[in-house]
C-alpha cells in the first residue's frame, strides 16, 4: 500500500516540478533578456572606457571599468545598478545608472558618493566585443604578494612570469619604499584580440603593446607566445613584465603618474634596463646637442621621446641628486619646484650640461 501511495505522489509531483521547471526557466530567460539590453562598450574620457558583459559562468551582470577593474553590479532600482566594489562600505556606494532607448541602453553613468560622475555612450560597432574574456583565465600561481591568472594553454609562461616576480618583487618595492601593498593580480589572456577586449579597447589592437599596468594593483598582458621564436619572448617574461611592475608601485604614489611622460617612462626603464633600451648618439636631438624642453619631450604626438629621453633625465636626477628625490617627484608629479626648489628651466639646463659631460 505505501508503494502505491508513493507512485501516486510520484506522479503528481511530475507536473508540478514541470511547471516549477517552466516558470524558473521562463524567469531565467526574462532575467538574462533584461540584462542583455545593457551590455557594450561605452566610451569614458577619450581612451578610457565602461565594458559591460555578462559573466559566462554566472550569468551575473559584470563592468569594467578602465584603470579600476572588473567588478560585478548588483540590480538596485529600474536601471540601476551598484557597484559591488570588494571592501567598501554602505556609506561609500557607487552606482552605475543606464539611459535606455527603445529598449537599449544608449548611455551610462557612474555615479560616485561624492557626487561626482562619469558618463560614457554606448559605442554600438563595439557591441560583439562586450564578452566575457576572464572566465578562461581558470588556472592561478599565487604568493601572498601577486597572483596570476592564465589559461592552460600559457602553463609554460605564466611559470616564467611568476618567477620573475618572485625573484624581483621584494627587491622593487623596497626600492621604490613601498610596504603592505594591496596584492598584485596579473592576468595573462592568450590572444591578442582577448586581451584588448580585456582592456576595453578592442579597436586599438594594432597599436596595444603586450603588456600594460591597469592601476594600482593590475597588470593585463596578452600571451607571450605570440613572440615565441624572437628576442622578445624572454625578454617579456624576464624584464617587461617587470617594467609594468615598476609603473604599478607609481600608481601607488600617484594617480597622475601616467601624465607624468618622462618621468613615468624613464623610472620604469632605469629601474629594470627594459625595454626602450637607446645610447645617447643613438638620439638624433641629444646628438646633435639639440635641447629640447622635458614639455616638449611629454607632448610628442608619437610618444617616443619620453622612451628615449626619460631614461637619462632620470639617471641624472639619480646621480646628482638621488634616489629620494626620485621618490619625492613621484609623489609630486615631477614638480621641480615643490621638490627642490628649482624652476624646470634650471633643471633642464642642468640636465643637457650633465648629459654632454658624460656621453659626449
Amino acid at each position: 500500500m505505501w508503494l502505491k501511495n508513493e507512485v501516486a505522489t510520484t506522479n503528481m509531483k511530475k507536473p508540478i516540478l514541470f511547471f516549477l521547471l517552466l516558470i524558473f526557466s521562463v524567469q531565467s530567460f526574462a532575467f538574462e533578456g533584461s540584462y542583455e539590453k545593457y551590455v557594450g562598450i561605452y566610451s569614458w574620457q577619450g581612451a578610457a572606457r565602461f565594458r559591460v558583459y555578462i559573466q559566462d559562468s554566472t550569468n551575473q551582470l559584470m563592468i569594467s571599468i578602465s584603470e579600476e577593474g572588473v567588478f560585478s553590479l548588483v540590480e538596485s532600482g529600474a536601471d540601476r545598478f551598484k557597484i559591488n566594489f570588494p571592501d567598501i562600505g554602505e556609506s561609500k556606494n557607487h552606482y552605475i545608472s543606464f539611459a535606455t532607448k527603445n529598449g537599449i541602453a544608449s548611455s551610462m553613468t557612474w555615479n560616485l558618493p561624492s557626487g561626482k560622475q562619469f558618463s560614457g555612450k554606448r559605442i554600438k560597432k563595439l557591441d560583439k566585443y562586450a564578452i566575457d574574456v576572464d572566465s578562461q583565465l581558470n588556472q592561478k600561481l599565487e604568493t601572498d604578494d601577486f597572483e596570476i591568472w592564465y589559461a592552460l594553454i600559457d602553463s609554460v609562461e605564466a611559470r616564467g612570469i611568476f618567477n620573475s616576480f618572485k625573484e624581483n618583487y621584494d627587491s622593487l618595492s623596497n626600492k621604490f619604499k613601498l610596504s603592505d601593498l594591496e596584492k598584485l593580480k596579473v592576468k595573462i589572456y592568450p590572444n591578442k584580440l582577448h586581451y584588448a577586449i580585456g582592456i576595453n579597447l578592442p579597436d586599438r589592437m594594432s597599436s596595444l603593446l603586450t603588456a600594460t599596468e591597469y592601476g594600482p594593483n593590475m597588470i593585463m598582458m596578452g600571451s607571450p607566445r605570440a613572440l615565441l621564436n624572437t628576442p622578445y619572448y624572454e625578454m617579456t617574461i624576464s624584464k617587461g613584465i617587470l617594467h609594468e611592475f615598476v609603473h604599478v608601485l607609481h600608481r601607488n604614489y600617484s594617480d597622475n603618474a601616467f601624465n607624468t611622460g618622462w618621468l613615468y617612462e624613464g623610472l620604469a626603464i632605469y629601474a629594470t634596463k627594459c625595454c626602450h633600451n637607446f645610447e645617447p648618439h643613438e638620439i638624433r636631438y641629444f646628438k646633435k646637442k639639440k635641447r629640447l624642453s622635458f614639455k616638449k619631450i611629454n607632448s610628442d604626438m608619437m610618444m617616443k621621446k619620453k622612451y628615449e629621453a626619460g631614461p637619462f633625465i632620470v639617471e641624472f636626477i639619480d646621480n646628482v641628486y638621488g634616489w629620494d628625490t626620485l621618490i619625492a617627484l613621484m609623489k609630486e608629479d615631477a614638480d621641480f619646484q615643490t621638490v627642490l626648489g628649482k624652476s624646470q628651466d634650471e633643471i633642464e639646463k642642468e640636465f643637457y650640461d650633465h648629459l654632454e659631460r658624460k656621453y659626449f
